[in-house]
């Protein structure tokens, strides 16, 4: 995977020089458009057939193609949908009206996308081999249906897959699909920054977006930047986080440029820069490993993870409380156990984040409860769940009619104690 992403991000590279060394040659009046190289991203996507005007081709390993004004991408003769050229193409650009991996159309354009992958494994990339192109031949998909009652779809992917070397397989969960479109625009957008604010107040500023879309940096005069981004670029840095009162809202394009205003009080301007580096230094692994959770319901693998597997694990304590924390940063995903003084478990909140707008949060107050299902074991600082039941959300976020069901926990988490 580490050389699939390397290679793509040095193709984006040289996509961007060829298509800035194409806009600044000289002009022929009344030639034929600007021709632009892209890249296909739901991971790198090889194998998909591209029709822009008179250009026409199959991308490569790295998602390679080009195009003129607006661009189709197909699987065989299924119309994944079609979109303005530009460098950087991922299944939103598809979609009229999407903003980001949770629309629906995108969700089940993703699932299709890595379902067929040949060896089942798209963090390493796409590939959609010619013999399953082949058997995709004069067929066509709606992807505004609902894949999981259109039996029409699954049928066509039974057949698809079955020239995988991977095998026949049924389509990906929606979250599954979603999950990972999600990290794949994280890494499009992940690198460090510079750029400039000016009207009221001027100066410079550096900051680094990760792979989870954290943004942390610093103004020229000493200050700190902290706030996040979503998966199609759209930035905002909390109130107080630049310069004591400053708000910073804008947009990271996928082509390293961003863009936005800011405002302190009365005074206001504007801010823009560019990626200088898509390099960064991944979060380490818990290194002693915080154990897993299996989860089931009837939500589970098709809107929330059938698994938690966090990678990082503490217990913090204060005068007042007790707390151990679980967050697997993958999926956006947290669990949060409340001890009380004799370390038994007082209270239980697992919150997951789908979307930019969409949160769901279940929660269990062992004051009113049976919570004997919760055993605590400080010789080896772990929390085992045995069949722990959680009713319906109590917290819902944006989807509300998506995630209804109770979800059960089973499986052992360990934790680093607090310091005495």
């Amino acid at each position: 995977m580490a050389y699939r992403m390397r290679t793509f991000f040095q193709s984006l590279a040289l996509t961007s020089c060829i298509s800035l060394l194409a806009a600044c040659g000289g002009s022929d009046s009344g030639s034929t458009p600007e021709t632009v190289n892209g890249v296909f991203i739901d991971s790198a996507v090889e194998g998909l057939r591209y029709v822009s005007g008179d250009l026409n081709g199959t991308t490569s390993t790295n998602g390679d193609f080009q195009c003129q004004s607006s661009v189709q991408f197909y699987v065989g003769d299924i119309l994944l949908g079609e979109a303005t050229c530009d460098e950087v193409i991922t299944p939103v650009e598809l979609v009229s009206g999407a903003n980001d991996h949770t629309h629906p159309t995108v969700a089940n354009i993703a699932r299709f996308l890595q379902t067929l992958d040949d060896d089942d494994d798209p963090s390493n990339g796409i590939t959609i081999t010619t013999a399953v192109s082949n058997l995709a031949a004069g067929e066509s998909i709606d992807f505004n249906s609902n894949f999981d009652t259109d039996s029409t779809v699954q049928s066509l992917v039974n057949t698809l897959t079955s020239a995988r070397t991977a095998g026949a397989a049924n389509l990906v969960s929606a979250f599954t699909a979603q999950s990972h479109l999600q990290n794949s625009m994280f890494g499009l957008l992940a690198g460090t920054y510079e750029g400039s604010y000016s009207g009221d107040d001027s100066g410079t500023w550096t900051i680094v977006i990760n792979n989870s879309g954290t943004v942390t940096g610093s103004t020229s005069d000493g200050k700190s930047i902290s706030g996040s981004v979503v998966s199609n670029g759209s930035a905002n840095f909390a109130a107080g986080t630049v310069g004591g009162s400053a708000t910073f809202r804008g947009n990271f394009k996928f082509n390293g440029n961003a863009n936005g205003t800011w405002q302190d009080g009365t005074e206001r301007g504007t801010w823009n820069g560019r990626k200088s580096s898509s390099i960064v230094e991944e979060e380490p692994l818990d290194t002693g490993g915080c154990g897993s959770l299996s989860m089931t319901g009837d939500d589970i693998g098709t809107q929330l993870s059938n698994s938690f597997q966090p990678k990082l694990c503490a217990e913090n304590a204060s005068l007042s409380d007790s707390s151990i924390s679980w967050i697997q940063a993958s999926v956006r995903a947290s669990l949060t156990l409340t001890l009380l003084d004799d370390g038994s478990p007082a209270s239980l909140v697992y919150t997951v984040v789908t979307g930019p707008s969409s949160v769901y949060s279940y929660r269990i107050n062992c004051s009113t409860r049976d919570c004997s299902n919760i055993l605590r074991n400080q010789e080896s600082n772990s929390i085992n769940f045995t069949g722990l039941v959680m009713s319906r959300p109590n917290i819902v976020i944006g989807y509300a009619n998506k995630v209804t069901a109770p979800i059960t926990l089973n499986g052992t988490l360990s934790y680093t104690p607090a310091s005495p």
